[in-house]
């Protein structure tokens, strides 16, 4: 859980912003569920969903099991103006087709976001497809793989 409690404080160091005063918090690609247990053990109460695939939706939902505020879906999360909402994606986002972020981003249209991608995967460029999303940008020393790794984080 220490990559998980790296992207928690770094937020709340750049923004001020505490992941627990979220009502609705929005990750797309869950891994086992490690950002979403962390975030829970913190003390965040509310609705946190995770978009992924069914197959590791399986292992999700065992690891996360003692969280009721957990929700999955294998389709984009709609837009919600009655809550303050946080979308995270550590590095998932940057390795789906273009069409299906584009998808994902239109439908819930992000305010706050807490995202890591690396900049090249396989042949999308990522730092352009990333270059009209505004926040703070923060490089990710540790990860040198696919011309390394940075934070947008807003």
């Amino acid at each position: 859980m220490i990559k998980s409690n790296h992207h928690y404080y770094r937020y709340l160091k750049l923004t001020g912003k505490d992941l627990k005063d979220f009502d609705r918090i929005v990750e797309v690609g869950g891994g086992c569920g490690d950002m979403c247990k962390f975030i829970n053990l913190m003390g965040f109460k509310g609705e946190y969903i995770i978009v992924d695939l069914p197959q590791v939706q399986e292992i999700q939902k065992r690891n996360l099991r003692d969280f009721p505020n957990v929700k999955w879906t294998t389709k984009p999360v709609k837009e919600n103006t009655n809550k303050k909402t946080l979308f995270i994606s550590t590095w998932a986002l940057s390795e789906l087709t273009l069409a299906w972020r584009e998808e994902l981003v239109d439908a819930l249209k992000p305010d706050n976001y807490l995202i890591t991608y690396q900049r090249k995967f396989e042949n999308i460029d990522n730092e352009k497809w990333f270059s009209g999303w505004n926040g703070h940008r923060e490089e990710l020393p540790w990860i040198p793989w696919d011309g390394g790794s940075s934070y947008i984080i807003k």
